[in-house]
């Protein structure tokens, strides 16, 4: 007799709320890049019955725009950068912290079931080198005398 098993897998997806924040500011982008090029070609339409002087204006315009685009897109990586080392910055910390407590915790419970730390063991080599030192002292004093 077989028995068949059906299993359900539900899937969760996780976001970054920050991942999402940019990838919506970017899909807004590109919104304002579509309007702006459908705009742009009924704006080339109309610039090609313009008279000298009204597509002299229209270029000073358009030049003036793109300047403003470009140091708007300038804030905006700038924005994006501190947002990036603020956000690795907070990573290390928590890495840092997070392998402080488990080397604590670790030398907590090595000293709970009397196994001896690194710290334990140098601490005792160290007395260890200091009494090696006093005895082999004391022994030259005995065969000088």
């Amino acid at each position: 007799m077989t028995e068949t098993v059906i299993v359900h897998e539900e899937l969760v997806e996780e976001t970054n709320p920050v991942f999402e924040m940019a990838h919506k500011v970017f899909q807004a982008g590109l919104g304002v890049f579509a309007v702006a090029q459908d705009r742009f070609a009924v704006a080339q339409e109309k610039f090609a019955e313009m008279t000298d002087e009204a597509q002299d204006r229209f270029g000073e315009f358009t030049n003036r725009l793109v300047k403003q685009g470009a140091e708007l897109e300038k804030g905006g990586r700038e924005a994006f950068n501190e947002l990036v080392t603020s956000r690795r910055k907070q990573v290390k910390e928590s890495v840092e912290e997070t392998q402080t407590n488990f080397e604590r915790r670790v030398e907590e419970t090595l000293h709970s079931l009397n196994i001896p730390t690194r710290s334990d063991i140098e601490e005792l080599n160290k007395k260890v080198a200091t009494l090696t030192r006093k005895v082999n002292a004391l022994s030259k004093d005995l065969k000088e005398s």
